[in-house]
């Protein structure tokens, strides 16, 4: 099932550009089905070495989009430029794709209950609330950024009390997460996780919050759900979704968006490479 669900979201993310292959360019061996002979190790190398430099790849072709003179820490957007040829962008794409489906490939089969898989779901949960943000992943002598905000948290100007406000703030965040084994999301101030996980836990999630708000009939449930993660070494490809439920409803009745990245562990933290795709 699980195998399933990310081999099928290993195509939608893929989607975000239109081409696999930019003009020119040679099949990547690193992505076919030989016939070698080479050891695990070797090839398990091979492969790595290759997410490594479809890595500085994309890091050498990004730049940032950042309002410096916002007073409300809007934080850093990763960009590609758009006045390059077209055969440039359509290479930044196919990166970007490549290493996705590498990382989805070769770390489909790890499991979810590794402690480093748990710093990356708590990374993910606490910017999802605005509680905390990831830095970028930068080259060894960048400067490192913090990331902006995830959804509809942050916080904007308001222009009558001319004070930064949170345009939706949280008290409580609700996140359904995989089935995982001895999960603990790190406290914040002023804000409150309630952790639901599968669709087990997702139902009883529901029953208790509308049980709870019989006296609200237009009540809404909004979460955060962890639709897809993988991690394999230092890479990660994560794609979460904020569906919002109404009072009665078994299937997600709206949506307030979603996205999908790709992350990097180093320096002792999950850092952000890039947002590979966002919906509303």
């Amino acid at each position: 099932m699980r195998v399933a669900a990310l081999l099928a979201i290993t195509f939608t993310l893929s989607s975000c550009v239109s081409r696999s292959t930019p003009p020119g360019a040679a099949v990547d061996p690193a992505v076919q089905t030989t016939g070698s002979a080479l050891s695990v190790s070797t090839e398990e190398e091979r492969y790595y070495n290759r997410a490594l430099r479809l890595r500085d790849r994309i890091l050498n072709r990004a730049t940032w989009m950042e309002s410096e003179a916002v007073p409300c820490d809007p934080g850093a957007l990763r960009i590609f430029s758009t006045d390059s040829a077209s055969a440039a962008r359509d290479s930044v794409g196919y990166d970007v794709n490549t290493l996705e489906r590498l990382v989805i490939v070769r770390g489909i089969d790890n499991s979810l209950d590794a402690p480093r898989t748990h710093d990356l779901l708590r990374a993910v949960l606490a910017w999802e609330a605005d509680a905390a943000r990831p830095s970028w992943d930068v080259k060894q002598d960048g400067q490192s950024r913090k990331a902006i905000a995830a959804g509809l948290s942050g916080k904007f100007m308001n222009p009558e009390t001319r004070k930064c406000e949170s345009m939706a703030p949280f008290d409580t965040v609700y996140a359904v997460l995989p089935v995982l084994t001895g999960f603990s999301m790190r406290q914040y101030p002023n804000v409150n996780f309630v952790l639901a996980y599968g669709e087990e836990g997702l139902n009883r999630m529901r029953d208790a919050f509308f049980a709870g708000t019989t006296g609200s009939p237009s009540s809404v449930l909004n979460y955060v759900r962890v639709r897809a993660a993988v991690v394999w070494r230092d890479f990660a490809v994560i794609a979460v979704n904020r569906p919002i439920d109404s009072r009665g409803s078994v299937a997600v009745a709206q949506s307030s968006g979603g996205a999908a990245y790709i992350f990097r562990y180093t320096k002792g933290e999950w850092r952000l490479l890039t947002i590979t795709r966002t919906w509303g």
